[in-house]
């Protein structure tokens, strides 16, 4: 939740993030870990459902929602095609932020 009011924050004031805010957002893995903040029923995550109703758009969420059981996965094929293409770039390793 931390990263989705950061990124909330950032795009508010149309600005890049700081260092402090990226670490935040690097923290994010995506809505899988959030999938029970996604049922309206659930009275152990009732806050962070309300939250995120409050924080997203009705089509963020809505898109949000139909992630929560997939969006985690990438192929293996289309992870060693995009390193293939970073090395022909000239990426030769380091830290990198995949956004989710």
């Amino acid at each position: 939740m931390d990263a989705i009011r950061t990124l909330k924050q950032i795009e508010s004031e149309n600005r890049l993030a700081t260092p402090e805010e990226q670490k935040v957002l690097s923290k994010f893995v995506g809505w899988g870990g959030l999938s029970q903040a996604f049922d309206e029923g659930n009275a152990g995550w009732s806050k962070e459902y309300a939250e995120l109703k409050e924080l997203l758009s009705d089509e963020e969420y809505s898109a949000a929602r139909a992630t929560v059981n997939n969006a985690f996965y990438t192929s293996p094929e289309i992870a060693m095609c995009m390193n293939s293409a970073l090395v022909q770039f000239g990426f030769r390793g380091g830290n990198v932020l995949e956004p989710s």
